[in-house]
């Protein structure tokens, strides 16, 4: 029931008037209703943390069984913790139900106090008027006052209530003093207590959240009382945070060891990893120094339990992780490739140090190796396992075909091939490098577009390897198919969606390149786009940080509508070929390119126009100057009438290689 605020004061009070005889009434505010309403959601909270007392504590005792290691110290001394701070807050809650009671009974003391008051205070100022005028009124005023006395009980001390509560702050990572000892646990005994704890914290915090709401109800509505300490509130808060910080650990070592295998026992400084999303961020230097003295197990096991921390070890700043990788070389003298730590790391956690810039990419190669041999027989497993869904077998069948493709890739005679990424989306993204990254004189990345997956992956390499035969020895080209391409049958290439998270993978490439290189003065690097790769490499290159000697567009859709002029990509020197503009079906010429650029939402820019500054060459003139471009794909065939960008023989591939190769004056001029 609501109450009724009421006026109180005498010496008590805020505002003050004077009235009669000098009597002081005052106003200062008791919402019985609000009182009432904090008295029960107190109490009620009080015995819900004393009941959920047991259940949490048979909970923890299941998740203690086969615990053993210095994570199950802290756990232990955690709960010891967790118990004391939730008994703490129960007797705080209880003492604050006793205290409101108490004011609510001095607000009514006072009530009557204050009624007696103004009731002397309405008489004497009705005999004040009945003998105004009177000549005795003075004497009879004060005979009848004499009778009448002014009340004389004092005012009560303003009443306080308590409100302080601050929970301890739970240790979850394991000293420097331990870190080379082992844990175990039964991940499933650790999950029943995860599951207990989020449920009894669901229902803890939601009750939590009532008695917030009728607190601050009782702070405006009963300003009488004065609070002492007011952090009741934000303590229950930093209580909640710190039960749900325990969950995500103790479900992050759960998943460790699920991972890691029955029976794996893992390291203390390993499973210090997952206390990151529970007490805080782990810079890149302390991640990388974990990943020098863990097991790859223990690195796959904390990887899986915390994907945060994998995407985090991908993110490193490619110098730094350079410098890391070359301190793990073998020993001076030594005549081993790798040392025993980074074979361990190369074959125990290939999908991040064959994908992480900044290592040397012929120790990428071998990682990526290792995982893709794994990732086809697994999927060829799947596929023969009668318990697969015919969608399943037809999605692994898919992804084997394109895994397969990448292979083949690597198998062609001549140049070493090296598989410089790999990434087992779906489908797979993977680089295929011609040439030898960590020493060529002069690198290329070549950049697809529309419709062009992993599953075409030899024919881009063969695209890269036409390149390859027209540059100098010591040259190396990437075929490189880093991004998800738009998708004709979606409509994606008329926007810049597929372009900018490619552009940042493949500015990360860049970067990765340069930091194994240490900089970039010691070889030439050079990119070439098709189609809606021109788009993604332009928007690459719009990126602070990144520089290119060589930028050859092919068929452009069009760069992004902010870029004017060459002059806003970074890259020294911008080429652009083009075969004619034909509508699809009417002959020989370019059929998509124009349509990408015109019908696009922004990306406008055709880098073939006079005025923006990229020199053109041809790719369509014929006769002496090499096969003539018949169609808007980079790859038709290496014989034949047909032909596209980058097929064998044609004057568009010709151009190409001079443009890398510096012999711009052998360049033949486009004819618009």
């Amino acid at each position: 029931m609501v109450g009724t605020a009421f006026t109180i004061g005498l010496g008590c009070c805020l505002c003050l008037k004077r009235g009669g005889l000098g009597g002081l009434v005052g106003k200062i505010v008791f919402d019985h209703g609000v009182a009432r309403d904090l008295i029960e959601k107190a109490e009620s909270l009080d015995a819900l943390l004393r009941r959920e007392t047991v259940l949490r504590t048979a909970a923890r005792d299941v998740a203690v069984t086969d615990f053993s290691g210095p994570q199950f110290v802290l756990f232990k001394y955690g709960s010891v913790t967790e118990l004391t701070d939730r008994l703490d807050l129960a007797r705080k809650l209880d003492l604050v139900a006793g205290q409101v009671k108490v004011a609510a009974a001095s607000a009514r003391l006072e009530k009557e106090r204050l009624d007696e008051i103004a009731a002397w205070e309405k008489r004497s100022d009705d005999r004040r008027a009945q003998n105004q005028g009177d000549p005795w009124g003075g004497l009879k005023s004060g005979v009848e006052s004499m009778f009448d006395p002014v009340p004389s009980r004092p005012g009560l001390p303003v009443p306080r209530v308590e409100a302080r509560f601050s929970p301890q702050t739970r240790s979850r990572a394991a000293s420097a003093l331990v870190l080379g000892d082992t844990a175990s646990a039964d991940p499933e005994n650790l999950r029943v207590f995860v599951q207990y704890s989020r449920a009894a914290g669901g229902r803890m915090e939601s009750a939590f959240d009532e008695f917030s709401r009728v607190w601050a109800r009782f702070r405006a509505g009963c300003s009488w009382v004065r609070i002492e300490g007011d952090s009741l509130v934000s303590g229950m808060r930093d209580f909640a945070q710190e039960n749900r910080s325990d969950q995500i650990w103790l479900g992050n070592i759960a998943t460790a060891f699920e991972n890691a295998g029955a029976g794996v026992m893992l390291s203390a400084g390993a499973l210090n990893l997952v206390a990151v999303s529970a007490s805080g961020v782990m810079s890149d230097q302390e991640l990388l120094a974990s990943a020098g003295v863990l097991t790859p197990a223990e690195l796959l096991a904390i990887f899986a339990a915390k994907p945060s921390l994998r995407e985090q070890f991908l993110r490193i700043d490619p110098v730094v992780v350079h410098a890391w990788w070359v301190g793990l070389n073998p020993g001076e003298g030594s005549t081993e490739r790798f040392s025993a730590r980074q074979e361990g790391l190369l074959r125990g956690v290939p999908d991040v140090f064959g994908n992480l810039e900044g290592v040397p990419y012929g120790a990428r190669a071998v990682a990526n190796e290792v995982a893709l041999t794994a990732a086809i027989a697994a999927l060829e497993a799947r596929i023969a396992d009668p318990g697969v869904s015919s969608g399943d077998r037809k999605e692994a069948s898919s992804q084997l075909a394109a895994m397969r493709d990448i292979r083949k890739s690597l198998q062609a005679q001549g140049s070493p091939r090296f598989l410089i990424s790999f990434v087992q989306d779906v489908p797979p993204l993977a680089a295929v490098s011609i040439g030898n990254l960590d020493s060529a004189s002069s690198v290329t990345f070549t950049v697809p577009g529309m419709d062009t997956t992993t599953a075409g992956m030899s024919t881009w390499t063969r695209n890269a390897q036409n390149l390859s035969d027209l540059l100098p020895s010591g040259s190396a080209v990437v075929a490189w198919i880093g991004y998800h391409t738009p998708s004709s049958a979606q409509g994606d290439v008329l926007n810049l969606d597929r372009a900018l998270p490619g552009a940042q993978s493949l500015a990360g490439a860049f970067s990765g390149l340069s930091a194994v290189r240490g900089g970039k003065s010691g070889f030439g690097l050079n990119v070439v786009g098709h189609s809606y790769g021109t788009t993604t490499a332009a928007v690459a290159l719009m990126q602070p940080g990144v520089r290119v000697d060589n930028f050859v567009t092919l068929g452009s859709a069009g760069f992004p509508d902010s870029v004017e002029t060459s002059a806003g990509l970074n890259a020294d020197r911008v080429y652009s070929g083009n075969a004619r503009g034909v509508f699809p079906g009417n002959g020989p010429g370019d059929q998509w390119a124009w349509i990408g650029r015109d019908a696009s939402v922004n990306h406008h820019v055709n880098p073939m126009d006079e005025g923006f500054g990229s020199r053109t060459f041809g790719v369509d003139t014929g006769g002496d100057a090499g096969r003539a471009v018949t169609d808007h794909s980079a790859q038709k065939g290496d014989t034949g009438p047909e032909a596209g960008y980058l097929d064998r023989d044609t004057e568009s591939l010709k151009n190409v290689a001079w443009a890398i190769r510096g012999d711009s004056a052998k360049i033949t001029p486009y004819v618009g």
